[in-house]
């Protein structure tokens, strides 16, 4: 009989326990609504819920349910905005095939031919400007050292497509770096930047890009669009 008992109030625990659920932390519309249910459902009759407490329970409830209804309408016009505005982006985008912009960016499209412009903006006047060239396996092919492209806000600069030796160097994909320093040594923030023609759009899922000299450059890094 014991061993029966025992089984029985095993079989009790292990139900309880498979029952058994994380604690809701937040008390939402369902929840609310469950225990009020609850709640008439418990109460003493001799000793019914008081009409007050009801009746201010009842408010809770219509407000939470009001609350649940703007946050639900507040995410779908956000979800609307965002359509539309990603529409209107998208629109805008293909306005700029076949301009001139410029755009924040370290490549270099090099044809093997004609020198490649580039640029940098510098947050100050500085002493001493250094930009490296590196071709696509991160090697240091090109040092310059510009006398006059040291002016607070943006420098521009024409690379021959040479190589420290003179030679010249293959058409490919190129970067460039710049560190410029500038009173008493301080490194100076210096930003690279490109040139080009946009020669198609492409859509993706994280927003509109184009495409500039064959390489994809985000639509928030254009800084200048021209003719």
């Amino acid at each position: 009989m014991a061993d029966g008992v025992s089984g029985v109030n095993s079989s009790i625990f292990q139900d309880v326990k498979a029952q058994a659920k994380e604690p809701v932390k937040d008390l939402g519309r369902d929840e609310f609504l469950k225990l009020l249910t609850i709640q008439l459902k418990e109460q003493n009759p001799l000793q019914p819920t008081d009409n007050k407490e009801f009746a201010a329970q009842l408010a809770q409830f219509s407000q939470l349910e009001q609350l649940s209804d703007i946050r639900s309408a507040l995410e779908q016009q956000i979800q609307t905005n965002l359509l539309l505005s990603q529409s209107i982006t998208n629109v805008s985008a293909a306005s700029l095939i076949g301009k001139s912009v410029k755009a924040y960016s370290n490549k270099i499209d090099f044809d093997g031919t004609n020198g490649a412009k580039i640029g940098y903006t510098l947050s100050a006047d500085a002493r001493q400007v250094t930009v490296e060239i590196r071709d696509s396996k991160g090697n240091l092919v090109r040092t310059l050292e510009p006398k006059i492209e040291r002016k607070q806000g943006d420098n521009t600069l024409t690379w021959d497509g040479t190589n420290n030796d003179g030679t010249f160097l293959p058409s490919g994909d190129y970067t460039f770096t710049v560190k410029a320093k500038g009173k008493d040594d301080i490194t100076l923030e210096a930003d690279p930047y490109t040139f080009g023609t946009v020669e198609s759009v492409r859509f993706k899922a994280d927003g509109a890009a184009v495409v500039i000299n064959g390489r994809e450059v985000a639509l928030g890094d254009i800084t200048d669009i021209t003719q």
